[in-house]
């Protein structure tokens, strides 16, 4: 229920919040663009696969004269895990990738850890 919430939340959020374009360089042909939907998907499939995140909520945000944007990223820690090497991990994640797909330089990223959840745990069989 409250993951159903918080996705809830974060697409009515991202809809109001999360429009319009980043200009990321010019170029011989003309200006170079990306919507800020593209660069927020890209950065939550980055986060969500990083081994130990339950769940990310992302925000992309208007950046300054050395980076285009700048990105906010609340996660759910699975238990077992550091919530340093999580948040360097998620980082690292969101940057490989955004570098990849849109050549960028480096982008800000903040991670914040709001809550620890326990692993699934499979269910013993009986033997018998």
């Amino acid at each position: 229920m409250i993951g159903i919430l918080k996705k809830l939340l974060s697409e009515t959020l991202g809809k109001s919040r999360q429009s319009g374009k980043f200009n990321l360089r010019e170029t011989d042909f003309g200006l170079v663009t990306v919507e800020i939907g593209v660069v927020q998907r890209l950065a939550e499939r980055a986060a969500a696969s990083v081994r130990g995140v339950r769940d990310a909520i992302l925000f992309v945000e208007p950046g300054d004269k050395f980076s285009p944007f700048k990105i906010r990223v609340t996660v759910t820690m699975e238990q077992g895990y550091s919530a340093p090497k999580i948040s360097e991990s998620v980082d690292e994640k969101i940057n490989d990738v955004l570098n990849f797909s849109l050549q960028t330089a480096r982008v800000p990223v903040e991670v914040r850890i709001s809550e620890v959840t326990r692993t699934a745990i499979e269910k013993r069989k009986r033997v018998r």
